[in-house]
């Protein structure tokens, strides 16, 4: 018997060329036929011809099963790769299984990583997919796509990515307690605090940290350091600390009492004249180092997480800005308002930079800059998928880092223009605080007592 769906179409086209013959043949000899009856007989064999041409080729198994296709990895730049099937036709009948699977070698399959998809009711074509999660840091992934009917099943081509290189070494602080803060003099020295009046020094890079004694519970929030002996330590319960001698001691500063008893943000732009911030906006101001504060500003609804000062101008950051261009006598609303931003970075003499959350769309993180001072303000796309927290520039270059929350990391090698993605550690972690001292030296700080610090022998 012949199958080859050619051969057979030529056999049957024989057929017809022997028979118009013979029609030929009877013609001549009983004179003109009828021409209708020929038409329709010709007709009718072609039509058989068409059938049994049709019939070989439903024959055909492979044509009664589903096709699929993988399709290309999408959004590894966010840490969370976007996979996908694609059915461009469901077979000879519906769907009955799908499914995604992918792993670290080659043709993953169902006994592996995978998951399962209901067939969709939609007409074909239709995707679906999944963004995957807690993947080996630098390793190759293979993903492939499954699909089942009652005629059989059928498995897509391999697509393959690979996830991005682990850039930090996870460092021991020794405390589980959240760090909210991280600061580093140079290479070598620098400090943590957080949670239950952590504060902490390390003299060897982050490596081991000793600690000192805040003479406090609180929940310490922000840290800002004016030289190598000078700094100060806001948190909650009113709390306000400030050293004289390197952090050797700490001693506790009645700054004025408020209904939230969270101070936020401080800052000091001299060694006389500084800022405190609480977490609804009171703001209270020292033109003598510390030893006396004046409040200029009461608390509102409004949340507010830092604050900056050049002069007599002076800004807020929360939600939206406050911009008081009189020493805090008063203020007007700057950016926009539905945003929450977390920090606020100078580089002098002109250039801002502020950071948070797009909490009206989706809670992406936000970036703007300014190079006068506040006046004007450019939005720089991140691509960051989650809030951001806190940003710094590596002195004296154009390297700079965001972090934030779901343990995000980007960097900047052209002054904060374009962003990649450094790592996303995807869970839970926040990050609160980066540092740099140059453009090969960070650290990072968040919750759960997480410090990260750059690995040198790997590029920015």
């Amino acid at each position: 018997m012949i199958n080859d769906g050619k051969t057979l179409i030529h056999l049957h086209h024989k057929k017809i060329d022997n028979f118009c013959m013979s029609i030929s043949l009877r013609t001549k000899k009983s004179g003109e036929s009828n021409m209708r009856s020929l038409v329709l007989i010709v007709m009718f064999l072609i039509l058989i011809l068409l059938l049994a041409a049709c019939k070989e080729k439903s024959t055909d198994p492979n044509l009664n099963l589903p096709i699929i296709e993988t399709n290309p990895v999408a959004q590894i730049y966010s840490g969370k790769p976007l996979v996908g099937v694609t059915v461009i036709s469901a077979g000879a009948s519906p769907i009955t299984d799908l499914a995604i699977c992918w792993g670290e070698a080659p043709h993953p399959d169902l006994n592996g990583d995978h998951r399962n998809f209901s067939p969709s009711d939609s007409s074909d074509p239709y995707t679906t997919g999944m963004s995957l999660y807690d993947l080996n840091l630098g390793a190759k992934y293979y993903v492939r796509c499954y699909a089942k009917n009652s005629h059989g099943e059928v498995w897509s081509e391999d697509v393959s990515f690979t996830m991005l290189p682990m850039l930090w070494d996870v460092l021991d602080p020794g405390t589980t307690n959240s760090i909210n803060s991280v600061f580093f003099h140079d290479e070598n020295v620098g400090w943590i605090c957080g949670s239950g009046g952590m504060i902490k020094k390390s003299t060897d890079g982050g490596s081991t940290w000793t600690t000192s004694y805040s003479g406090t519970s609180a929940y310490l929030l922000n840290m800002k350091w004016f030289d190598q002996n000078n700094a100060w330590i806001v948190g909650n319960q009113n709390t306000v600390l400030r050293t004289t001698n390197g952090g050797d001691t700490w001693q506790s500063i009645d700054a004025g009492t408020i209904e939230s008893a969270q101070f936020i943000g401080v800052y000091f732009e001299n060694p006389l004249s500084g800022y405190l911030v609480s977490i609804y906006g009171a703001v209270f101001k020292t033109s003598d180092g510390g030893s006396s504060w004046q409040q200029i500003r009461n608390e509102g609804s409004s949340v507010f997480n830092d604050i900056w000062a050049s002069g007599d101008k002076v800004i807020m950051a929360g939600e939206g800005l406050r911009i008081s261009e009189d020493g805090g006598a008063t203020w007007r609303a700057g950016l926009v308002i539905a945003h929450e931003y977390q920090q606020i970075l100078c580089r002098e003499p002109n250039t801002l930079w502020v950071v948070g959350i797009n909490e009206d769309y989706h809670s992406y993180g936000v970036l703007y800059k300014s190079d006068d001072l506040g006046e004007t303000w450019t939005k720089i796309n991140t691509k960051a998928e989650s809030g951001i927290n806190s940003i710094c520039l590596a002195p004296g270059t154009q390297n700079m880092w965001l972090v934030g929350k779901h343990g995000v990391i980007f960097s900047s090698t052209n002054d904060g223009l374009n962003w990649t993605l450094n790592y996303n550690l995807m869970n839970t972690i926040a990050f609160q605080s980066v540092c740099a001292v140059n453009a090969n030296t960070a650290w990072i700080a968040g919750y759960g007592g997480k410090l990260l610090k750059l690995k040198h022998s790997k590029p920015l």
